[in-house]
C-alpha cells in the first residue's frame, strides 16, 4: 500500500524535528490539561440553562443510568419496566462498573463522559497530525477541546459524548489505515459499530469512511479498505445481534418504534420546514458561531481541492462527516446535543481554511491560526463566564429535598424522579405513554409519591391522573434547571384508572 503521508506528517527525522515535536507535545498536554480541568471544575453543577431547549440535561442522566443504579442500590436491574440497557447496553454496563466502584451520583456518571472526551481529544490530535503535523494538530485540539458547546455537553452523563469519542477513534483508525493497511480499517469498523450500539444516532456516521474513500484520488485502494471497514462493522453488529438484539427483540422493537415516531419527516414538505427551522436554531449557532462560519468557508475551499485532486485525507473525512451528519437538519426531533456528532468534522473543516499545504500567503498562516483560535476562545470565554456566574446545583439540591420528604423505600413516579435519582437512594419509575410503566402505574407499582412538571400538560401524571392529583397533597415545589416540579403525596384513594 502506498503511504498517504503529507509533507507535514513526513518531516525528516532529525534532532531539530524531534525537538520541535517534543515542544508541541508539551503544548498538547497543556491544551488537554486545561480542557480536562475545565470539565472537572464544578462537576456537580447543572448544565447551563441556555444550552438547549430540551430537558435532557436535567432528566436523561438518571434515565440512562437507571438500570445500573437499580443494580447497585437494590440488587436488580429492573424495579419497573424502564430499562435503558435495551437501547444502550454498553453504557449501562460501564455505568454499573463506575457506580460499583465509586458509588451512585451525578459526578460519577459524568466522569464517564469526561474520560471519554479526554481520550478522544488525544486521538483527534494524532488524526490531524498525520496530515498537518503537530502544530496544526494542537490548534485543532484547542478549537475542539475548549469550545464551550462541546465543553458543556461533554461533562454531562449523557450518551452523546462517549458516542462521539468512539467515532473519533474510528476516524483515527481510518486515517492510520491509509498508511498502515487493512488491519487498521478493520478497527475503524469496530469502533464505528460500537458507537452505533452505544447510541443509534451514530447510524448517520456509518457511511462516512466509505464516502471519504470516494473523495480521495486513490481508486486502487478503495475496495480493499472498504471491505475491511465493512468487515469490522459487520463483526460487531453480528455479535450484538446474537448476544443482545435477538434475545430482547420484542422489547427493543417497542423502544425503536417509540423513538422513531418523531425522528423522521413524514413528507418532503415537512422535511423542508424542519430544515429551515433547524438551520435557524439559535442554540448551536449562538454558542459556537466562529467554528461554524470557518467550517463553511473551509468546506468551500475544500471543494476546489477535490477538483484539483489534492484533497488531504483528513479533509476528505471531515467533508464526508459533515455531509452525513447534516441529515440531522431534517430530523423533526434533533435537540442541540445531537449536533455534537458533527463537531469534530466541523473543527477539521474550520482548520482546513488555513492549514492546507498549498495555501496562498503561507507566511500569514500563523496569524490566521491565532486569529481563528483567539476568536473562538473569546466567544467561548464569554459563555464560560456567564455559566460560571449563573451556575446552579438544582439537581443535587432538589434530589436531597426529595430524599428528606419521602420515607425510605417509597417509590417516586415521574421522569423527573429519575432525573433526580442520582442524588438520593429512593426507587423511582419514569412514565412514558405507549412505552413503559403506562398500565395503571400508581396502582401497579404501589407508588404514593410523584414528581409532576409545572406548566405543561404533557406530564404523564397530569394527563392521566388529574383527578388523583387534585386530591393529593403537594409537599414541595422544586427547581430542576430552568423548570419547576411539584412533589405530591398521592391521596389514599388509588383506584382511579388512567
Amino acid at each position: 500500500m502506498v503511504p498517504h503521508n503529507t509533507s507535514a506528517a513526513a518531516a525528516p527525522d532529525s534532532a531539530a524535528s524531534r525537538s520541535r515535536l517534543a515542544a508541541w507535545w508539551l503544548w498538547l498536554l497543556a491544551v488537554v490539561g486545561v480542557a480536562l480541568a475545565l470539565r472537572l471544575l464544578w462537576l456537580d453543577a447543572d448544565a447551563a440553562t441556555t444550552l438547549t431547549w430540551s430537558g435532557a440535561p436535567f432528566t436523561d442522566e438518571g434515565l440512562y443510568s437507571h438500570a445500573a443504579r437499580n443494580r447497585v442500590l437494590f440488587g436488580t436491574w429492573r424495579t419497573d419496566d424502564w430499562d435503558n440497557r435495551l437501547v444502550s447496553p454498553l453504557f449501562d454496563g460501564l455505568a454499573f462498573a463506575v457506580f460499583s466502584l465509586f458509588g451512585v451520583g451525578y459526578v460519577q456518571v459524568r466522569l464517564i463522559s469526561v474520560v471519554f472526551a479526554t481520550i478522544a481529544l488525544l486521538l483527534f490530535w494524532d488524526t490531524l497530525r498525520q496530515d498537518w503535523g503537530p502544530r496544526w494538530a494542537v490548534v485543532g485540539c484547542a478549537l475542539w477541546g475548549l469550545d464551550y458547546f462541546w465543553f458543556q455537553l461533554s461533562r454531562l452523563g449523557l450518551l452523546e459524548p462517549s458516542m462521539v469519542a468512539w467515532l473519533v477513534a474510528a476516524a483515527w483508525c481510518w486515517r492510520r489505515a491509509l498508511d498502515r493497511g487493512v488491519a487498521w480499517v478493520l478497527g475503524c469498523g469496530v469502533c464505528a459499530a460500537i458507537a452505533f450500539v452505544w447510541k443509534s444516532l451514530a447510524l448517520l456516521w456509518l457511511p462516512v469512511p466509505l464516502l471519504a474513500l470516494l473523495l480521495l484520488a486513490r481508486p486502487w485502494t478503495r475496495w480493499r479498505l472498504a471491505a475491511g471497514y465493512l468487515a469490522g462493522v459487520g463483526s460487531i453488529l453480528a455479535l450484538y445481534g446474537l448476544i443482545w438484539y435477538l434475545p430482547n427483540r420484542t422489547e427493543l422493537a417497542a423502544y425503536n418504534q417509540f423513538y422513531a415516531n418523531d425522528r423522521l419527516p413524514e413528507s418532503f414538505r415537512e422535511a423542508i420546514t424542519v430544515l429551515l427551522g433547524n438551520v435557524r436554531s439559535k442554540y448551536v449557532w449562538a454558542q459556537t458561531p466562529v467554528l461554524l462560519i470557518a467550517a463553511l468557508l473551509g468546506a468551500l475551499r475544500s471543494l476546489v481541492a477535490i477538483r484539483r485532486r489534492s484533497l488531504q485525507p483528513v479533509v476528505a473525512l471531515a467533508l464526508a462527516w459533515t455531509i452525513c451528519g447534516a441529515a440531522l437538519l431534517i430530523m423533526p426531533y434533533s435537540p442541540p446535543r445531537y449536533y455534537t456528532l458533527l463537531l469534530p468534522g466541523v473543527v477539521i473543516l474550520a482548520l482546513a481554511l488555513i492549514a492546507a499545504d498549498n495555501l496562498s500567503f503561507q507566511q500569514y498562516t500563523g496569524f490566521a491560526a491565532a486569529g481563528l483560535l483567539g476568536a473562538s476562545l473569546v466567544w467561548s470565554g464569554w459563555w464560560y463566564l456567564r455559566w460560571a456566574g449563573e451556575r446552579q446545583t438544582t439537581l443535587i439540591d432538589s434530589a436531597r429535598e426529595v430524599q428528606r420528604l419521602v420515607p425510605p423505600g417509597e417509590m417516586v413516579l415521574g421522569v423527573h424522579a429519575c432525573g433526580l435519582s442520582l442524588g438520593n437512594d429512593l426507587p423511582c419509575a419514569p412514565l412514558f405513554a405507549g412505552l413503559v410503566n403506562d398500565d395503571r402505574p400508581v396502582e401497579t407499582l404501589g407508588a404514593r409519591y410523584g414528581l409532576v412538571e409545572n406548566g405543561t400538560r404533557d406530564d404523564y401524571l397530569r394527563r392521566f391522573y388529574g383527578p388523583l392529583l387534585a386530591g393529593s397533597t403537594p409537599l414541595a415545589q422544586l427547581p430542576v434547571g430552568p423548570r419547576r416540579v411539584t412533589l405530591y403525596r398521592f391521596a389514599d384513594q388509588q383506584d382511579q384508572t388512567p
